[in-house]
């Protein structure tokens, strides 16, 4: 009977602890795990604002207990590049996922690699303003000072 008990209170607490942002995040990795999220991971020192280096593709990443990245991109059918990088206090990563998303979901997006994001900010509220939009998500990757 205790173990009767125990199963039911464990099922109940798993499905009511499950939120919508926890299976959203859990299906974009199983997505990006596949191969079918294509990512631009931007790698940058801390201390000088430069980015350090640039990874762009099909990538599947992930992180081990020494703060070491773990990236796996496929090139081409049945080929695949391994990278590791290795995370320390000066040096920190961005993944960019967003226009694959904005297109699955059909809403827009904009956003380039300009060198002034408030320029890109500034010409995507204009966008917005002219196409009508109701709301607008602003994401600049940590590179507004």
């Amino acid at each position: 009977m205790k173990i009767k008990i125990i199963i039911i209170l464990f099922v109940c607490l798993f499905l009511v602890g499950c939120r919508s942002v926890d299976k959203v995040s859990h299906n974009l990795s199983l997505d990006a795990d596949e191969f079918k999220v294509r990512r631009r991971l931007v790698f940058i020192n801390l201390r000088t604002n430069d980015y350090i280096f640039e990874l762009e593709g099909l990538c599947s990443i992930n992180v081990d207990r020494d703060n070491d990245l773990n990236i796996i991109c496929k090139v081409g059918d049945d080929k695949y590049q391994k990278h590791f990088v290795h995370l320390t206090n000066e040096v920190t990563y961005t993944v960019e996922q967003l226009n694959e998303w904005a297109n699955r979901l059909d809403v827009g997006f904009f956003g380039d690699d300009r060198e002034d994001p408030s320029a890109v900010i500034y010409d995507g509220l204009n966008k917005a303003k002219n196409e009508n939009y109701d709301v607008v998500l602003v994401d600049t990757a940590g590179r507004l000072q």
